[in-house]
């Protein structure tokens, strides 16, 4: 109700304009929200290729490194070449370096990685005093298998902590990715709800709008045909709720009926009090038409005496 009355105080002009507006309304928003979902799947896109997936790619690399670093330590407490030292040392300092690089891309990662890097040069350095042991001949073989088993239970630990690193880079990964194929879903979801909704609301606000003004014409119309069949019958008024130009007419035809009506009114006054005047002055003419007979009379009657 409150709607309809408000429509009635809007001229014709924005009545119609309404309906525009209410799809430009509509486009806006889902101009907005495309433009929200993009950004958000240019961001986690950029978080793919800038953080995600360079971070999978290097703790890869220092995975692979810890299985080099192994095999160069197993080399040397075999061939007792020490070659082999300088270049694990190499790859220890390659997987040293490749875990600063995780923490520079993501600082966030710093605490991990600092941990990683820690438990990694545990192992090594573990791994090395045995190797290098062999290499020399200076182990003690009475405690060799007891530091083996310290340095599996450190590569074990370090493995561990790897693995479980990289899965869950690799979750972030493969989350940002989701996410982004979720948000583009979610876009085209709504893309298309919002369509439905814009066609269904636009549609009913062009009803209503063309509605309310055919049905305060067709009042105008019949009000009017009422009036010109009805033996001209001034006293008839249109009647209109309406608040726009339609109104505005209304109120100027009943204004040119209200003086039409007062004009005839005054002309018919006058034609009576003519008429009133004129049966007076045919009242009188008879009278002295009585009185000059009645004259002429007396002179005769004297005349003949």
């Amino acid at each position: 109700m409150q709607w309809t009355n408000a429509m009635k105080q809007l001229s014709i002009r924005y009545k119609i304009l309404s309906v525009a507006a209410v799809g430009v309304i509509g486009f806006f928003i889902y101009l907005g929200a495309n433009y929200f979902t993009g950004s958000t799947n240019v961001k986690s896109m950029e978080g793919v290729v800038n953080k995600h997936f360079p971070i999978l790619q290097q703790v890869d690399q220092a995975k692979m490194r810890v299985l080099q670093i192994e095999e160069l330590y197993k080399g040397l407490g075999a061939s007792g070449d020490m070659d082999l030292l300088e270049s694990a040392q190499e790859k220890r300092q390659e997987f040293v370096k490749l875990m600063n690089e995780v923490a520079i891309i993501n600082p966030e990662l710093e605490s991990k990685t600092t941990a990683v890097k820690n438990k990694m040069k545990q192992w090594a350095d573990s791994a090395e005093t045995i190797s290098r042991g062999m290499a020399e001949g200076t182990i003690d073989f009475s405690t060799i298998s007891e530091k083996a088993d310290q340095m599996a239970a450190l590569k074990k630990v370090l493995d561990t902590d790897l693995s479980e690193f990289r899965q869950n880079r690799y979750l972030a990964f493969t989350g940002a990715v989701d996410s982004a194929i979720k948000n583009t879903e979610s876009a085209l979801m709504f893309g298309l709800l919002m369509g439905v909704v814009m066609i269904i609301t636009v549609s009913v606000t062009a009803l209503l709008i063309t509605g309310m003004l055919m049905r305060n014409l067709s009042n105008v119309i019949t009000s009017m045909r009422e009036i010109a069949a009805g033996d001209g019958d001034l006293t008839q008024r249109i009647q209109t709720s309406s608040k726009d130009e339609m109104g505005d007419l209304v109120f100027c035809f009943n204004q040119v009926m209200d003086n039409l009506h007062e004009i005839v009114k005054q002309t018919s006054q006058t034609a009576a009090q003519l008429g009133n005047e004129s049966e007076s002055l045919s009242s009188g003419t008879v009278q002295t038409e009585q009185r000059m007979q009645q004259q002429r009379e007396e002179v005769d009657g004297l005349a003949s005496s």
